[in-house]
């Protein structure tokens, strides 16, 4: 791209050669721009507390919402006044080539503040800022070409502001396109999910009961009256019980999992967008449905408010977590703010009583049926984070090897919970740690949970992927295989090489009790 000189007499911008000059200053504010968006990324602060980190990140907004005004304005120009600005060939190319990558990079960084880093009304306030900081882009770079608005020394200073700007968006793009571009090429990669077992039970109705996780969340297409204009439910053909393998398929299949259910919605239903969504439990009793599965519990616990207070706060379960004022459809009065990891602790315990009522539910409901709750697998990896300009490396960064040691540890507890309030009731739990073992998001052995999606804020963050689904499928398929039901209340479940349990034994599919089929 040509220099943007002084002006002449007339105060028009006039063509020059790229000179080392302005090639410097553009290449000094990329620099610029790429080291604060790297310590930005790195979640690298100078001085203790987020007030460096929230100017870091400020900054680089800024400056990009800049260039995004002054790009497109430059782009205006050309077509519409190319006296003005006379770019040719490779300076053309370049030009639009950056506004590509610097428009698109900050539409990302704008969904993903609106999706995970603000609430209403902020993210209005903050919409309001970055349409005027786009504006005084674009109005300072028209100023800047145009032969008679500004003059004398006012051209040469907005003549410094654009390229600042531009360098910055080019600094940026340097910084993060290896990190979606990593990112993309991870979610494209195959990751080797275990051969799940026939199951040859014989099962004349399934019902596959559940949250988002058991719904097939992030997965679409999605099925019919489950969109987003609709439920909301988000059902998708991928989920883990359209995929288990039968010797002779059910005669019939339930499929009523539902994106964003808590317990109550299993027994009381709830309304979305003007449409009832009903109970996931039949009236009465049904003593036609042989198989009932259900993941339950992770809204009711809040997931993702915890997964996002642990991207945004240091030492996360010793910060101090907020939780809504209003707890919405949850059956638990939630404690006050406290520090996560004891907040974490006290509203699982508050959540176990109505797991169990669930579960004694399911048994009235469906008498005949083996009943099988599914854990939830490790929403971190084990260890340090990497460096490396990946989004795994720069985003999960934020979550310390301590703080991921801690909630993992939590999530156990929240699994030990789950199966020792299944085992109360005469229900039959799983748990998916050892499968998952490595495929944490951004796991070392490739990721059955999604960690931050290339396409920020696209649904399925943090959810199960297209393998993640088959590898619960496998989970379950070899535990129905190589188990048999409980025949009492309070009974645990025999692994095929176990002549007895106690009642301190981990749950089947956990670390130290895994299933055949453990692997991948």
């Amino acid at each position: 791209m040509g220099e943007m000189a002084a002006p002449d007499a007339s105060g028009h911008l006039q063509e020059r050669h790229v000179r080392a000059p302005a090639l410097g200053r553009i290449v000094l504010f990329a620099a610029a721009g790429f080291g604060l968006t790297v310590l930005a990324a790195f979640d690298i602060r100078p001085t203790s507390g987020p007030v460096v980190q929230i100017a870091l990140v400020g900054a680089v907004l800024l400056a990009t919402h800049v260039a995004v005004g002054a790009l497109a304005t430059l782009v205006w120009v050309w077509f519409r006044h190319r006296d003005w600005l006379p770019l040719h060939g490779w300076r053309m190319w370049l030009l639009a080539i950056l506004g590509v990558a610097i428009v698109g990079l900050t539409i990302v960084f704008d969904v993903w503040l609106d999706d995970n880093g603000l609430d209403s009304p902020w993210t209005l306030v903050y919409a309001g800022l970055a349409g005027v900081v786009v504006l005084g882009g674009a109005t300072l770079t028209y100023f800047a070409a145009s032969p008679s608005k500004l003059t004398g020394g006012g051209t040469p200073r907005a003549v410094l502001a654009i390229q600042a700007a531009l360098g910055f968006g080019l600094g940026l793009v340097a910084a993060l396109g290896p990190v979606v571009g990593m990112s993309v090429l991870r979610y494209s990669r195959d990751v080797p999910v275990p051969d799940a077992p026939v199951v040859q039970m014989e099962v004349r109705t399934y019902a596959a009961l559940g949250d988002s996780y058991s719904a097939g969340e992030g997965i679409s297409p999605y099925l019919a009256g489950t969109g987003d204009g609709e439920t909301r439910c988000h059902r998708s053909s991928a989920a883990y019980s359209q995929q288990l393998p039968f010797e002779r398929p059910p005669d019939e299949v339930v499929f009523v999992a539902c994106s964003g259910a808590v317990t109550r919605d299993a027994t009381e239903g709830f309304r979305v967008n003007g449409v009832d969504v009903p109970p996931q439990i039949a009236d009465g009793s049904d003593d036609e449905v042989d198989l009932v599965t259900i993941t339950m519990g992770g809204n009711d616990v809040l997931f993702s408010s915890i997964v996002r207070h642990c991207l945004t706060n240091d030492d996360c379960t010793n910060a101090e977590f907020t939780p809504p004022d209003e707890p919405g459809r949850a059956v638990v009065t939630y404690p006050p703010a406290a520090p996560l990891g004891r907040w974490a602790v006290e509203t699982a315990e508050l959540l176990a009583p109505h797991l169990g009522a669930l579960y004694t539910d399911l048994t009235e409901a469906y008498p005949e049926a083996r009943i099988v709750v599914l854990g939830y697998p490790y929403l971190f990896p084990s260890g340090p984070a990497k460096v490396s300009l990946s989004d795994c490396d720069t985003v999960l960064r934020m979550v310390s090897e301590k703080e991921r040691t801690r909630l993992r540890s939590l999530q156990d507890t929240f699994n030990d919970i789950i199966y020792d309030e299944a085992v109360g009731a005469g229900v039959e739990f799983v748990s998916p740690t050892a499968i998952w073992d490595g495929h944490e998001p951004c796991g070392d052995r490739g990721q059955y949970t999604n960690a931050v999606k290339p396409i920020v804020g696209s649904p399925g963050t943090f959810h199960p992927n297209r393998e993640g689904q088959l590898a619960y499928a496998a989970l379950l398929a070899c535990y129905l295989e190589s188990t048999e039901a409980p025949t009492a209340k309070g009974e645990r479940v025999l692994l095929p090489w176990e002549e007895a349990v106690t009642d301190a034994a981990p749950a089947p599919g956990s670390a130290q009790r895994p299933l055949p089929c453990e692997g991948g």
